[in-house]
């Protein structure tokens, strides 16, 4: 696969829409980050460039659609040669790395704000609906879009067999248009196919990797997301995800590149001879800490965020307490703290346009058009996992990952979705006694990490209590006969799948869902490891649990009496009761930033802490959009006290100051032209010149401490202006200062007429 770079350039504004509305400003919004930055989803330049391919075909250039963009269902026949073998990313603005690292080094600065570099890039737009009868607007048809500006340029990464590379840049040379209302003059491109200029993170894995350990028989592994993935569930297809990645994805990539890099089908079936290879689920994590299903016996209190109940060691609630199952969650346990850590997963508004291409846009009809969406993890999160195997198979996965950290995962890898960057973390041997690898004692807790497939001896799967006791006890070798009492908390879900290969459904069946526990109590210690696989299907992820040995009892004090007390101190006495008992503390862990006082008594978000922008950076852009709105709320704040004589007296000078206003480039033209225009001797011309030149002498004064003033309030330092920056800012501080003394003259003039 050669790379290669796509160049769109706006020839006028643009408006890719995600179907999202994020405020009730703006009907439709522009596809952009979580920092501000518009982008073009890779699904639609897909899109346009297939219909150019179908316009060319008509035209009698053979361009091979199935075997470049992949054929339409192939998910449904299963044929892995039908894939799509062109690849598309987001395209992202010119420069788009510089200025979102140095957005993120920013981050929380009112400068950088979101909204700030949204607005930088984009503008809105406002149209009606025009009746064809009365030929006026028709009523409660506006609307307002948010467009990208005209001249921008989008930059998006592509891959593709070099035989592909004429007919896709033949498909960029009739690629003209793309985006909402490209009938009315929006969307116009001009879109160039060229050899990429930079690799990014596709290139060879550069860091180094740490060494193999020696004779090691597992491995972990770090998922990075760099765009959306989508894991499809049985539930909802791709339009409702999974929030971890399954075992069996990273054990198809594996396989994929032994295919390809290691001697085809013959190496896959040597790698997958011995039967010990497991490939576990790749949950959310964070600081190289992977995080897992809570447990089944942690409840949650009603009205209270931070603290939990731990359901085995306290079954009795004093009165006044409501307990719930704990919702669904990944979390982290150090000691008594239960530490919480959500996926963030964002849908998505996908469309595909009739098959007559003369009408521009989806109506939902039968003529081929559809409107879906898809939902998916959220890039920038991390995952981990770790795969266990022989020591033939370690290595062999080690060497697979290793040479490459860029990879592709789920559905929709073709455009927008599944690119991921996957790092080796470590490797080590459960052989290893310097590692805590097994457990040891009377009593256990054995909790599944992910579904387990379980069947009872009728060769049925079984959701059965008793059969997932027995399935446990026979990994761990001991007999009901040792077993003095147990404890079962479960979960149950559904599981199924697709066979690629094969192009079939998997069997739909019931399971054992994460965070399923089981306590057991046995009348002799013993010593099993601590991780294990349990069931079928262990090879993609399944049946992985955790042995743990039991947390320490707590001793409880006696409970309040509450005839002794209100009702209020009674409740709070009860939840500290529990508190000092089996209650765990919670310390949430989140992806998101949210916002927290600061010291000065403001969000921490948009505390001022003092910034040096550079010249030329996004920064500076910023600065400068926002300075000029600055300078405008300025002026007419100022421009209520500009006056030393009546209003009315100011109309002629403001008026004749304001015609042909744009025709200068520095004050000193203006001053120029107002001594020439009023230097004659007359009363009238005397007054007019006294005037303009208050008006002039008063702008000056004023814009003279408006830089301080700005970057005092803003915390920005080493922003240097050029003579022309200074002059622009100048004059458009004098602009905005007369247009607010005009429409001060005419509210007032208003004023007199009606007292």
């Amino acid at each position: 696969m050669a790379k290669y770079q796509l160049n769109i350039k706006l020839l006028s504004d643009l408006c890719v829409s995600d179907g999202g509305v994020y405020n009730s400003i703006i009907d439709t919004d522009c596809c952009h980050d979580e920092a501000g930055f518009p982008f073009i989803p890779a699904k639609r330049i897909k899109g346009c460039l297939r219909e150019c391919a179908l316009e060319l075909n008509e035209w009698g250039k053979h361009i091979d659609i199935c075997g470049i963009f992949g054929e339409e269902g192939r998910s449904d026949k299963g044929a892995a040669d039908k894939r799509a073998t062109l690849r598309i990313g987001n395209a992202y603005l010119e420069g788009f790395e510089a200025m979102r690292e140095e957005a993120a080094i920013h981050h929380g600065h009112v400068l950088f704000h979101p909204q700030q570099i949204l607005n930088c890039f984009t503008s809105l737009r406002t149209q009606t609906s025009i009746s064809q009868e009365t030929g006026i607007a028709d009523p409660h048809s506006l609307r307002t879009m948010r467009v990208a500006n005209k001249g921008l340029v989008f930059i998006a990464d592509v891959e593709m067999p070099t035989s592909a590379f004429e007919s896709v840049k033949a498909c960029c040379a009739v690629f003209q248009q793309m985006g909402i209302a490209r009938t009315r003059g929006f969307g116009d491109v001009e879109v160039t196919l060229s050899a990429a200029e930079h690799m990014g993170v596709d290139s060879a894995n550069t860091a180094a990797s740490p060494g193999l350990f020696p004779h090691a028989d597992f491995l972990d592994y770090e998922i990075r997301l760099e765009e959306p993935l989508i894991c499809k569930s049985i539930a909802g297809g791709e339009a409702r995800t999974l929030d971890y990645i399954e075992g069996s994805k990273i054990l198809g990539l594996i396989l994929e590149r032994i295919r390809k890099n290691m001697g085809g089908q013959s190496a896959v079936n040597a790698f997958l001879e011995d039967e010990a290879l497991r490939c576990s689920n790749a949950y959310i994590g964070c600081g190289g800490e992977r995080f897992t299903e809570v447990p089944a016996y942690i409840y949650s209190i009603k009205n209270n965020k931070e603290d939990y109940v731990d359901q085995r060691y306290h079954r009795q609630v004093p009165e006044g307490i409501q307990l719930s199952q704990m919702k669904h969650c990944y979390v982290r346990k150090e000691g008594k703290d239960l530490f919480t850590l959500d996926v963030s997963v964002e849908e998505r508004y996908h469309h595909r346009r009739p098959d007559d291409k003369s009408i521009g846009r989806a109506v939902s009809k039968d003529d081929g058009s559809n409107f879906y969406q898809m939902s998916s993890i959220m890039a920038g999160q991390q995952f981990y996992g770790r795969i266990y195997g022989t020591e033939r198979q370690v290595e062999t996965a080690y060497t697979c990952l290793a040479e490459k950290e860029s990879a592709f995962l789920g559905y929709g890898r073709s455009a927008e979705y599944g690119k991921s960057c996957i790092r080796i973390i470590s490797t080590g041997s459960s052989k290893d006694t310097s590692t805590e690898n097994s457990v040891s004692g009377t009593e256990l807790v054995v909790k599944l990490n992910s579904p387990a497939i379980i069947y009872n001896e009728k060769a049925m799967c079984s959701v059965d209590r008793e059969d997932l006791l027995e399935e446990i006890l026979s990994s761990l070798g001991i007999s009901k006969s040792d077993l003095l009492e147990y404890e079962i908390y479960v979960n149950f879900t559904t599981l199924g799948g697709f066979n690629v290969t094969w192009g079939r459904r998997k069997p739909v069946v019931p399971a054992f869902d994460k965070g399923t526990a089981v306590c057991i109590k046995l009348n002799r210690s013993i010593t099993v490891p601590s991780e294990m696989f349990i069931g079928e299907r262990c090879m993609e992820g399944y049946g992985e649990a955790s042995i743990t040995g039991p947390d320490a009892n707590p001793q409880n004090g006696p409970a309040p009496d509450p005839g002794q007390m209100q009702y209020g101190d009674y409740l709070e006495s009860a939840t500290s009761l529990i508190r000092s008992g089996s209650i765990i503390s919670c310390g949430p862990t989140s992806n998101n930033h949210s916002l927290s006082v600061g010291d000065k008594g403001q969000p921490r978000e948009f505390q001022i802490d003092e910034i040096k922008i550079a010249s030329g950076s996004l920064g500076e852009k910023l600065a400068d959009r926002m300075f000029l709105a600055w300078l405008g709320a300025s002026a007419r704040e100022n421009a209520q006290n500009a006056f030393t004589a009546k209003p009315e007296k100011y109309r002629p000078t403001v008026s004749n100051l304001l015609t042909g206003f744009d025709g200068y480039t520095k004050i000193s033209q203006v001053e120029k032209t107002v001594v020439s225009r009023y230097g004659k001797k007359s009363s009238k011309k005397e007054e007019k010149l006294r005037y303009g030149q208050e008006i002039l002498d008063k702008a000056k004064e004023e814009f003279g401490e408006s830089k301080e003033r700005f970057c005092k309030e803003h915390g920005i330092a080493g922003w240097d202006w050029l003579p022309e920056a200074y002059n622009r800012y100048q004059l458009t501080y004098l602009r905005e200062l007369l247009v607010a003394m005009k429409l001060k003259i005419r509210s007032t003039k208003i004023e007199e007429q009606e007292g």
